[in-house]
């Protein structure tokens, strides 16, 4: 395991008093090759009930969003590509890769309005972990 996250919605008292509550367990696992992204992207079986899409980050990326914060915005490096390619589900189990604007993922819940598609305060925590974890390999 690498983190728990105790999870309301919306995030922000400045949004509104929670009408959502949850724990949010974040595991932690190292491929060995010849596994990579792309084989486990073939494996991967989304549950379009619980998640809309997911994706396979570097380090460098992980390392600007985990340093976004609510209440902040950040300038996105030239060296971040423009986009990045994410594995997308619908509600009839079709699973299909497209391009995601990577300012997406840099996106704040107070800074573009409630309801903004972003990464959520307990996942940059878990980035921030899996950073820390894995700096000391």
């Amino acid at each position: 395991m690498l983190a728990l996250w105790e999870s309301t919605y919306p995030p922000l008292l400045s949004l509104g008093l929670p009408i959502r509550h949850h724990i949010v367990v974040y595991f932690y696992a190292k491929m060995k090759k010849p596994i990579s992204a792309d084989h486990l992207d073939l494996e991967l079986k989304l549950d379009p009930e619980e998640v809309g899409a997911s994706v396979w980050l570097d380090r460098n990326i992980a390392e600007v969003i985990a340093s976004t914060y609510e209440e902040n915005s950040v300038e996105v490096s030239p060296d971040i590509p423009e986009t990045v390619r994410i594995l997308v589900t619908d509600r009839t189990n079709q699973q299909n890769h497209s391009q995601l604007a990577t300012k997406t993922l840099l996106n704040s819940a107070l800074l573009t309005g409630h309801g903004a598609e972003r990464v959520s305060t307990g996942t940059k925590f878990a980035l921030s972990e899996w950073l820390n974890l894995t700096s000391q390999c």
